[in-house]
């Protein structure tokens, strides 16, 4: 039989003062409807298709819920939450248009999925996002999930997903504990309020993109003025240190995160300082006779350049590494007595835990 609710009919809004109970085998065609929910939904039928509706949560009051037992999944064309109460849901539902978080939390089951296949990126808020797993399918470019905890909104956003295809679908979810994160070189603690669980659930194409995780309630984390670094945790568990920069309430990763990623979280690092020396004087008694930049060890993947006042090239070297001893072979034949008296400029490019970064300086040539 087909239930015949008053949303069958296109563009009418039909507002449920009550739950919705859809019994098995129980026909629905939601067509271009608006339903506006001030109850929740349960479905029993694998015959319910709302693959062209819009359904509003928009309850005031109570513990609403939206839930389906069946097998296959329930499709809804547009989906938005504006209810002054969170909405639980549970079951497999599909939202193929739009996903819209107005007012209210999405809290999802662990054992139940929401999948968002549309083109259009998500938005969140403080005051509306979910709390649980996403899932966002097929869709290259820049991907959203407005996700958090019960202790508040912590998006992730994907940059440069330049492979995904319509099977491509990839989920995130904010969890409370996490794997141990092995600290490598610079690391000094990581962000243990919370982790992000990242799967790759589909055979889609994905072969990893720049992740932004959300700097949300790290103040205190990083009141100690250090720098961030975004930890991933990869399938074999080992801890990859992805560098990180600070952009719009995010910590975006430098390196291109791993399709095999399991989890991340954030980290924090040591400021690598670097001084370079301003003054060379080579007259062979071993004190300034060359460059010397201090810190340099730290950072063995550079490029040092020195410039005269008119910008001219005297000395170009990747890879430059402290010999305080002129007469070194190590130091590749520059001969730093042909530099004539006067000032000149030396620029140090170099990686910091996938960052490029650059020191300038001005120097003094004196004989």
């Amino acid at each position: 039989m087909k239930l015949a609710f008053t949303f069958i009919i296109s563009l009418v809004a039909f507002v449920a003062g009550a739950q919705i109970s859809i019994s098995p085998n129980t026909v629905v065609e939601g067509g271009s409807s608006t339903i506006v929910l001030s109850g929740g939904i349960a479905n029993r039928s694998d015959k319910t298709n709302l693959g062209g509706a819009t359904v509003v949560l928009g309850a005031t009051t109570g513990t609403p819920t939206i839930s389906t037992n069946t097998t296959n999944a329930i499709s809804i064309g547009k989906l938005e939450i504006n209810s002054n109460v969170d909405y639980s849901l549970s079951g497999l539902w599909i939202i193929n248009q739009d996903l819209k978080f107005t007012l209210g939390k999405l809290v999802t089951a662990p054992s139940s999925k929401l999948v968002y296949t549309g083109t259009a990126d998500i938005s969140g808020s403080s005051n509306s996002y979910i709390q649980g797993n996403l899932f966002v399918q097929g869709n290259a470019g820049l991907r959203t999930f407005p996700i958090g905890d019960a202790k508040g909104y912590a998006p992730v956003v994907l940059q440069q997903v330049a492979d995904a295809d319509k099977n491509t679908e990839l989920g995130f979810g904010v969890v409370s504990a996490g794997p141990t994160f092995t600290l490598g070189s610079g690391v000094l603690d990581y962000f243990k309020d919370r982790f992000w669980q990242f799967t790759n659930g589909n055979t889609g194409s994905y072969s990893g993109s720049q992740v932004w995780l959300s700097s949300n309630d790290t103040e205190t984390f990083f009141s100690d003025g250090k720098s961030a670094t975004v930890l991933e945790n990869d399938a074999t568990g080992t801890t990859n240190d992805l560098g990180a920069s600070t952009t719009s309430g995010f910590f975006a990763s430098n390196k291109l995160a791993s399709s095999s990623a399991r989890f991340y979280a954030i980290g924090k690092t040591d400021e690598i300082t670097l001084k370079v020396h301003k003054l060379i004087t080579p007259d062979g008694d071993t004190k300034n006779d060359v460059l010397f930049v201090e810190g340099i060890d730290s950072v063995p993947e550079n490029e040092v350049t020195i410039l005269d006042r008119w910008g001219v090239q005297f000395y170009k070297k990747k890879n430059f590494v402290n010999y305080p001893d002129a007469s070194l072979p190590q130091q590749e034949g520059v001969d730093y007595s042909k530099l004539a008296i006067g000032n000149y400029v030396v620029v140090v490019q170099y990686n910091e835990r996938g960052t490029t970064k650059s020191v300038k300086q001005m120097i003094t040539v004196l004989k």
